[in-house]
């Protein structure tokens, strides 16, 4: 049985999201990780998943505007699938000791910058909020319409707003869109 749990071993996923403009290799760099180097030890016990925006966009993730007339679904529907696919596949790991990784369903959390805080945004205001385990968002403020937004269709549900652990920050280079 030892030698079972050195061979698979079960990830801490952070799904984290790029600004826009952005790509993978962008994001990944700025959490230290790089095609070809060691993993940083800071980010080893994690599974970091590192998704593109879907190609039929202009390069950034999807939000909800005061003027849209429903929440868009495109990015959450990928992000659905996304978290089946992390939580339900083995990964190698190219290490002796642990050679494959999955993620661990119960511990799926979202972090972004920039666009990407506002993708982490719209899934914390979203129906899917409760898949997720926390949130960190980096240089976008929330829009006050996605959580207006969400709380009217819980109300309309006859659901209540559960609390979330969020992590926010924001500087004065970002300015909201």
């Amino acid at each position: 049985d030892e030698l079972v749990d050195a061979m698979l071993a079960t990830g801490k996923p952070v799904i984290v999201f790029h600004g826009d403009g952005q790509d993978i290799e962008t994001i990944a760099r700025r959490w230290g990780v790089e095609a070809g180097s060691p993993v940083p030890a800071n980010v080893a016990d994690y599974l970091l998943v590192f998704p593109e925006a879907d190609p039929r966009l202009s390069g950034g993730w999807v939000h909800f505007h005061k003027s849209d007339g429903r929440f868009p679904t495109l990015d959450l529907e990928f992000i659905d699938l996304l978290v089946q696919e992390i939580t339900t596949t083995e990964y190698s790991t190219g290490s002796s000791q642990v050679r494959y990784v999955s993620a661990d369903s119960t511990l799926v959390f979202a972090a972004g910058f920039s666009s990407g805080a506002g993708m982490v945004w719209q899934l914390l205001n979203s129906d899917r909020a409760s898949r997720f385990r926390g949130f960190a968002a980096v240089g976008l403020a929330l829009d006050p319409e996605k959580a207006q937004r969400y709380r009217q269709q819980l109300e309309a549900a006859g659901e209540e707003l559960q609390p979330a652990p969020v992590m926010y920050v924001h500087g004065t280079g970002e300015f909201t869109y």
